[in-house]
């Protein structure tokens, strides 16, 4: 009966540490004080930490900026030198097709500390940017409310395991067995959490995009009849020049036939007054 009484106790605990909502305690569990008491001895060391953490914020910075480059290889190997100088690296790298042109886009992930030195660099290589969104997100409260539900889960845990030690039979220790199970799978998901956020805040992500500069056709005029006509005047006008051009490179030749023509067109005259 006293093993069961004290199961129901620890039981009352592990609601009350997953709980945001605070609840009155049963008079039953008076006789179950010095059971209690560590636990919110840990709260009251969970609370004293949280002042601690107030000092250094959790925050979660992300970002994506996008520019135009007319030297897509040179802006490749200038990112990958920055993000080496900063410690940072890449998370995904990928070529896209996007309206008919090339898009590079470079996923980094940079130390929280050197988002800002890492993003003023790409900012001064890149000159202006297309698009820039720079997000934060203070998860400070999330990270301290999740700490404080793990210990308080551990305390618990810590309770059933002297619960298993003190089971009678094999029905005691089933059950104290599947609460204990209940409570490490809580501690782990919210110690993933824990992990997910310390990972978050570490390191910032920022989305690099860059691409050609759009290709500039040039536009189609509308020609008018006045153009044409003046057009076909100068076109008029070259040929005649080309003509006079030609003449004068050939006048050797045309001095010779001409004296030629001559010469014949005198000796058939002669010819013909000699017959007379």
């Amino acid at each position: 009966m006293k093993f069961t009484s004290i199961l129901f106790a620890c039981l009352t605990i592990f609601v009350a540490a997953c709980s945001t909502n605070s609840q009155e305690q049963n008079s039953d569990e008076e006789q179950f004080k010095s059971i209690i008491t560590p636990v919110s001895q840990s709260q009251s060391a969970v609370e004293s930490e949280e002042a601690n953490y107030n000092l250094q914020r959790k925050i979660i910075k992300e970002g994506e900026v996008a520019f135009q480059t007319s030297d897509i290889i040179a802006t490749e190997k200038f990112i990958k030198e920055t993000i080496t100088k900063v410690n940072g690296y890449i998370g995904s790298e990928n070529i896209r097709e996007v309206s008919e042109r090339k898009e590079h886009v470079i996923t980094v992930k940079v130390p929280a500390k050197n988002f800002d030195t890492f993003l003023s660099a790409i900012s001064s290589n890149a000159g202006e940017f297309d698009k820039k969104n720079i997000t934060t997100k203070d998860v400070t409260e999330d990270f301290i409310d999740t700490e404080a539900r793990i210990k308080a889960m551990q305390t618990v845990e810590a309770r059933y395991f002297e619960l298993l030690k003190q089971a009678k039979n094999i029905e005691e220790m089933l059950k104290v067995e599947a609460e204990l199970t209940n409570v490490r799978q809580q501690i782990e998901s919210a110690q993933g959490h824990i992990n997910y956020l310390t990972d978050k805040t570490s390191f910032s992500s920022l989305t690099i995009i860059f691409y050609p500069p759009p290709v500039v056709l040039a536009e189609l005029k509308v020609i008018t009849f006045g153009e044409k006509f003046k057009h076909g005047l100068q076109n008029g006008w070259q040929i005649i020049l080309s003509i006079l051009i030609g003449l004068a490179n050939i006048w050797p030749l045309l001095l010779i036939g001409s004296s030629i023509a001559f010469l014949l067109y005198f000796q058939q005259k002669k010819r013909k007054f000699v017959r007379i």
